[in-house]
């Protein structure tokens, strides 16, 4: 699994049901090895088991599961996604975001995403729109000349690994409105 978001949540121990859940900060793109195994917690959230076979899963040394989709952490998506090698290699990405909007997790930051070569425009129009916060049919992906990325488009077609991502928000800016007398 790659960590696409940046906090991971693990359970340490090998019983799931009754371990203490932990949040863990990982850079975004880090590798998580997993052995597969996938537990479905009380609450629906979903949960795949640590390889700690070779020492260092990339979540820690010790034995344990992460939770993929994070619903109920307060992460506008999943903090996991899965590895395939079809998907070629990732590309880590910076969103370069606007002066208007906050991030998910309230900070006024940049943010690092992950994508594929094979990502599409449209694909990235959900990740910015979760990253901060806005409906992603609201997003207008620019590419490397300032031109919109078509969305179906191929993202290794325009950027490659450390590029920064340029977007624009439909809808405006927040007014502030004066009352006269």
């Amino acid at each position: 699994y790659f960590v696409t978001l940046g906090p991971i949540f693990k359970k340490a121990g090998s019983d799931p049901e009754n371990a203490k859940i932990l949040q863990l900060n990982r850079k975004v793109g880090a590798v998580v090895h997993t052995t597969g195994k996938i537990w479905k917690g009380p609450t629906g959230g979903f949960w795949v088991e640590l390889d700690v076979s070779k020492g260092d899963s990339g979540a820690g040394e010790k034995p344990g599961y992460v939770m993929i989709d994070a619903s109920g952490f307060g992460t506008p998506g999943p903090c996991l996604q899965k590895a395939y090698v079809e998907d070629g290699t990732p590309m880590i990405l910076k969103a370069l975001r606007p002066d208007a909007l906050k991030a998910w997790d309230g900070s006024s930051n940049d943010k690092e995403f992950l994508a594929f070569p094979k990502t599409t425009g449209a694909e990235i129009r959900i990740v910015l729109g979760m990253l901060y916060g806005v409906k992603a049919e609201s997003v207008t992906v620019k590419d490397g000349d300032g031109s919109p990325l078509e969305p179906a488009m191929a993202l290794g077609e325009r950027f490659k690994h450390g590029d920064a991502v340029t977007f624009e928000v439909a809808g405006g800016k927040a007014m502030k409105l004066l009352v006269m007398s």
